[in-house]
């Protein structure tokens, strides 16, 4: 959460001790933005909700811990994750491995150069899309947890450019943006390296192709 988030943050802790009926001092508001800072706002407010709606155990009876929240966040997370994945296999299977793309969320591009890059994604065989898929979204849910990713590459690089720029040192490659474009683009300027690079916008399409 950022600082102009607290006020916000005050007000849903505000009432979530008016529904337990619980006293909240500023040292433990304090305690519990501390604890809980690496997420969003809305995150806290879903993993409140999660929890509050929880019946196993009647664990939702219990005034919530930090720990309740962060574990009641765990199912947007993964949710977030599996439309990550589904996003990059659609871009595999539509845009292929010989483009340099740039996706509307800079988890999905720390992860996939953690998994080898974008050429290496782009050659998964349909069997291998399970376990590709399962190692995807763990290392996806992790950057989540720890609050994002602070450091990724600004674009993944596709065959095309890996190629050309070996011949020329100065060759600069089209980056297809994937998502959101004017988000995608945010991303690519905010990643390391190539930011000053040539961008064209390119609506990802739908297609149920073989992957490339």
């Amino acid at each position: 959460m950022k600082d102009s988030d607290r006020e916000e943050f005050a007000r849903v802790m505000l009432g979530v001790a008016e529904v337990y009926d619980k006293p909240l001092s500023d040292e433990k508001l304090n305690l519990y933005w501390s604890a809980l800072s690496s997420l969003s706002i809305e995150e806290v407010k879903a993993g409140l909700t999660n929890h509050m709606k929880n019946t196993d155990d009647f664990g939702g009876c219990r005034y919530p811990l930090p720990a309740d929240i962060i574990r009641g966040v765990a199912g947007s997370l993964v949710d977030r994750a599996a439309t990550a994945w589904s996003k990059v296999l659609t871009a595999m299977r539509s845009t292929g491995r010989y483009a340099t793309v740039a996706f509307d969320d800079p988890i999905i591009h720390a992860v996939i150069r953690e998994m080898g890059g974008w050429i290496d994604a782009c050659g998964i065989t349909e069997d291998e899309i399970p376990f590709r898929g399962k190692d995807f979204m763990t290392r996806y849910r992790g950057y989540s947890q720890r609050g994002g990713a602070a450091d990724y590459p600004a674009s993944l690089p596709g065959i095309e450019q890996i190629t050309n720029e070996a011949k020329d040192p100065e060759y600069q490659p089209r980056v297809v943006l994937i998502g959101h474009p004017q988000t995608a683009y945010e991303v690519y300027k905010g990643g390391k390296a190539g930011a000053d690079l040539l961008t064209t916008t390119l609506k990802l399409p739908g297609a149920n192709s073989p992957l490339c």
